[in-house]
């Protein structure tokens, strides 16, 4: 038997128009293809790259420079350094908010930093504690996360 011409209906025979047109012109729908992916793979890495906020274990400053360790956390905690803690060689500044996160979301993360400088040659040890939003800083439970700052 061979092999019919007719079509039994008229999807049939659209799908063999849509596909003799992407193998008669193949260069021609490869080159739109190509340039498809191509937008699409940039409009992506555009609007969706996020930004990364990553601590190092160790920070090396000379003297005047500032250091910002990064957190993330919500509305049910929060992340403080130990009043106790002998910063001889730095000094805190301030506690900044680098991302708040989603403008329509009350309790999602955020993005912030404790910023150092350094103020005189030497070795210091920052501490951060995790503490839940019902107990103070210096009740935190668990191992502090620590990064290790020296000034030359």
């Amino acid at each position: 038997m061979g092999r019919n011409n007719y079509y039994t209906n008229q999807g049939d025979a659209i799908k063999k128009d849509i596909f003799s047109y992407f193998q008669v012109n193949n260069n021609f729908s490869m080159k739109y293809i190509f340039i498809l992916m191509f937008v699409s793979a940039f409009l992506s890495t555009l609007c969706c790259t996020q930004k990364t906020y990553e601590n190092k274990p160790f920070y090396k400053l000379k003297v005047n420079e500032t250091v910002e360790i990064y957190y993330s956390t919500n509305s049910c905690c929060y992340y403080c350094f130990a009043e106790d803690q002998n910063l001889n060689h730095i000094e805190f500044l301030e506690d900044k908010t680098i991302d708040s996160g989603p403008k329509d979301c009350a309790g999602c993360n955020f993005v912030a930093a404790f910023v150092f400088r350094a103020k005189s040659p030497g070795i210091d040890t920052v501490k951060l504690l995790h503490s839940v939003a019902s107990k103070p800083c210096e009740e935190a439970e668990g191992p502090p996360e620590e990064y290790i700052i020296q000034v030359e």
